[in-house]
């Protein structure tokens, strides 16, 4: 147990502070509705592309466009009049960013802080969907994600839970995202040179900037190495349960990442 204690993601100050559920009952299930229905509209507005593109890559399997790498130029061809159609995972991923929502609703005790941790949630679940289905991500999405954890440095001007922050502009938080961007552009690097293939994709680094910066870098590394773990197990089991199963030749990063960061919470949450 001390050594999973090592290994656990604990909140910092800063989100402690932003979690101390100040308002009464039905303040919170008033603002929980408010979160599900803006989480499940905007992760519907982010992905509603998402699963026609399968339909529109075999229309345009001729084009040009196709040659480049696998998706990338396809995701932003598809046109914005590509709505999303009837689909059990679509309904799933808009059903978890409204329920996340709705939780950040229950717990956040700032308007602004609230405001900006539902659209770090919408962004993030919208990543993971892309990711998952087409092994790449909307440049705009991920950009937007780290402008947000940019943003966690100018969030304490705002009072938050009655108290008002330092004015001082918290520096660490720019420092852990320059060296979460750098940690993931060596390692993209090394596997250039020593591999001869690309290891990570550049959306990849921009993400783990991203999440350095929201919750630390140390933590960003626990979340890559629990991300590591849940991806092994993920490909175990596959293997196991399905046969003739071939290992992946291409893993979604992004969506590990995100599943090592609640993964090492719950285990700081049980200790």
């Amino acid at each position: 147990m001390e050594v999973l204690r090592e290994f656990s993601i604990a909140p910092d100050i800063f989100w402690q502070t932003l979690c101390e559920l100040p308002y009464g009952i039905t303040d919170k299930i008033l603002l929980c509705g408010v979160g599900a229905v803006f989480g499940a509209a905007f992760v519907w507005l982010f992905i509603r592309r998402l699963f026609l593109r399968n339909e529109y890559i075999s229309r345009e399997r001729e084009s040009s466009i196709f040659n480049a790498s696998p998706y990338h130029s396809s995701i932003e061809s598809i046109p914005d009049s590509f709505a999303l159609p009837y689909s059990k995972r679509g309904f799933a991923w808009i059903l978890l960013g409204g329920a996340m929502c709705a939780l950040s609703g229950y717990v956040l005790v700032s308007l602004v802080a609230m405001l900006w941790v539902w659209a770090i949630v919408v962004l993030v679940i919208a990543l993971c969907a892309w990711d998952i289905a087409c092994y790449a991500v909307l440049d705009w999405q991920n950009l937007a994600l780290f402008v947000l954890a940019l943003g966690k440095g100018f969030l304490p001007f705002f009072v938050i839970a009655g108290q008002e922050f330092s004015l001082d502009i918290p520096l660490h938080i720019f420092s852990d995202v320059l060296l979460g961007a750098g940690l993931l552009a060596v390692f993209s690097t090394l596997g250039k040179m020593l591999l001869h293939k690309e290891v990570l994709g550049e959306a990849d680094i921009l993400f783990c900037a991203s999440v350095s910066g929201l919750v630390g870098f140390y933590n960003m590394i626990l979340c890559i190495f629990w991300g590591c773990v849940l991806a092994s197990l993920v490909v175990i089991c596959a293997k196991i349960l399905v046969r003739h199963t071939k290992t992946p030749t291409m893993i979604p990063l992004i969506p590990y990442i995100v599943g090592g960061l609640a993964l090492g919470l719950l285990i700081g949450v049980l200790q």
